[in-house]
């Protein structure tokens, strides 16, 4: 049961994220991986390359070549750290900000228009079941996931 309700939820997430990415741009000129940086840096201007490489899980020099792009699109910029000249970090331009917001894909527009394929009431189940996964899951990214609970079987 679990592994089928596994498999439910990434299918839906699939297809939840696809369709927002199209209402969103299309095609797109950012990748999804220049959008997730733009994403860490407006939530906390002026972080490393070392640092959102390691966020994201990628080398420091494949995260310093995307920053390259950003930086030719003129959506992020290097500041000189004002501590220690020695380190770069990186921050948003008015432009970054601008293409941030563009392409979130949890714009309120964006899902009220999904939203709106639904029914009131299934608009309700679905969420009410996304409060109930919310609570399950820890606040902090780096909080550890809650032990599993035994599931309930109602007669």
């Amino acid at each position: 049961m679990a592994d089928a309700s596994v498999a439910l939820l990434l299918s839906c997430y699939t297809r939840l994220y696809a369709a927002c990415r199209r209402l969103a741009h299309g095609d797109g000129e950012l990748s999804h991986h220049q959008v997730h940086i733009l994403d860490q840096l407006g939530t906390s201007d002026l972080r490393t390359v070392g640092e959102l490489a390691q966020r994201l899980g990628v080398t420091p020099s494949t995260m310093s070549l995307t920053i390259d792009r950003l930086a030719r699109s003129r959506l992020v910029e290097r500041v000189r750290d004002r501590h220690d000249a020695r380190r770069v970090r990186l921050r948003l331009t008015p432009a970054g900000r601008r293409a941030r917001e563009a392409e979130s894909l949890l714009d309120p527009v964006r899902v009220g228009a999904i939203l709106a394929l639904l029914s009131p009431e299934q608009t309700e189940q679905l969420t009410n079941g996304l409060v109930l996964l919310g609570e399950a899951l820890p606040v902090a990214p780096n909080d550890p996931l809650p032990k599993p609970h035994s599931r309930r079987t109602d007669p």
